[in-house]
C-alpha cells in the first residue's frame, strides 16, 4: 500500500495523472488491508454523488475523485472525517508553498496553469485512514 501511495504521488507531481490501474490496485488493497470490515455502501454512494458534483462543478479532477473513492471504502466511517480534515490540510500547505514558489520565481501564471496536484494530499491522507483503520 505504501509503494502505491508513492508512485500515486510521483506521478500526479510529475505528469499530473492518476492511472486507473493504480486506483483499481489502492481500492483492493484498502479493502484488505482492513478486511472489508469498513465498506458501507450508502456513505460511499453519497461520496460519490459529492465527487461527481465537484467534478461537474471543475472543483476537483476526475482522478482526484476516482482515488478519494478508491481509498474510503477502506475507511471506517469514524476515520472520514480525519482523512478529510488531514486531505484539506496538507493540500493548504502544498497551495502556500506552490504559490509561494511562483511568487519567488515570477512564474506564478505558469504555477497557476499546471495546478496542484491534489492527488499527492489524497493519498497521504487515504494511506494514514487506511492504516488508521486496520490497526484500530
Amino acid at each position: 500500500m505504501f509503494m502505491c501511495t508513492g508512485y500515486i504521488t510521483y506521478s500526479d507531481i510529475t505528469q499530473r495523472f492518476i492511472s486507473n490501474k493504480l486506483v483499481v490496485v489502492v481500492l483492493g488493497l484498502s479493502l484488505l488491508c482492513t478486511g472489508f470490515s469498513a465498506f458501507a455502501l450508502v456513505p460511499i454512494l453519497i461520496a460519490t454523488v459529492v465527487g461527481l458534483a465537484l467534478f461537474a462543478v471543475g472543483a476537483f479532477a476526475g482522478g482526484d475523485i476516482k482515488l478519494m473513492l478508491a481509498f474510503l471504502p477502506g475507511i471506517a466511517l469514524e476515520w472520514w472525517s480525519v482523512v478529510l480534515l488531514l486531505t484539506t490540510l496538507i493540500g493548504g500547505v502544498m497551495a502556500v508553498g506552490y504559490l509561494g514558489y511562483g511568487v519567488w520565481t515570477k512564474t506564478l501564471p505558469a504555477v497557476r496553469k499546471r495546478g496542484l496536484p491534489y492527488g499527492v494530499p489524497i493519498a497521504i491522507a487515504g494511506f494514514f485512514g487506511v492504516l488508521l483503520t486496520a490497526n484500530g
